[in-house]
């Protein structure tokens, strides 16, 4: 419950909306119980306040969402930026024909790309390497990695990478 509403003007609010009604028999006048009731208790006070909260507390969660809009997009960004400047490295030690490098601020290791399964013609998987419809390449990687043929299917290596330690 929010600090605005006590139990006793809660309390309040409902007695006086019964006497209300009661003389008012079966007029539903909102706008005469409203009036009425806020007259007898602070109950007008407590929704105005309570409906200024709600709808700063809406605009707030929309100002923090789109703050993390902003966020995310700026983060986006930079990680594009970094992905960038670990090309250029690569690049760079693959011109020095180098696995390795000790800088000032970090150490550059080259990784060669992990590999990976490649489905080249899906229909030629065999039936016992397929989950519901699709090649299961968890049970095709066992088998190539084993140095087995699978007809459809082939390892691949991905591109190399760098790992990069500062120190």
């Amino acid at each position: 419950m929010t600090p605005i509403l006590s139990p006793d003007l809660l309390d309040a609010i409902r007695a006086a909306t019964a006497d209300v009604r009661a003389v008012l028999g079966d007029d539903d006048d909102e706008r005469a119980i409203l009036d009425t009731v806020d007259g007898l208790t602070d109950a007008g006070d407590a929704l105005d306040a309570l409906i200024e909260g709600a709808l700063l507390k809406a605009a707030h969660a929309q100002a923090e969402r789109e703050a993390a809009r902003r966020m995310t997009e700026r983060a986006r960004r930079s990680e594009d930026v970094e992905a960038a400047y670990r090309r250029g490295i690569l690049a760079v030690m693959d011109a020095m024909g180098l696995r390795s490098a000790r800088r000032g601020a970090a150490t550059v290791t080259v990784k060669a790309g992990s590999p990976s399964v490649e489905i080249t013609d899906k229909a030629a998987v065999p039936t016992q390497l397929r989950k519901p419809g699709e090649p299961d390449k968890s049970a095709i990687r066992r088998l190539l990695d084993a140095g087995e043929d699978v007809p459809g299917a082939r390892l691949v290596r991905g591109d190399d990478t760098i790992s990069l330690r500062s120190a």
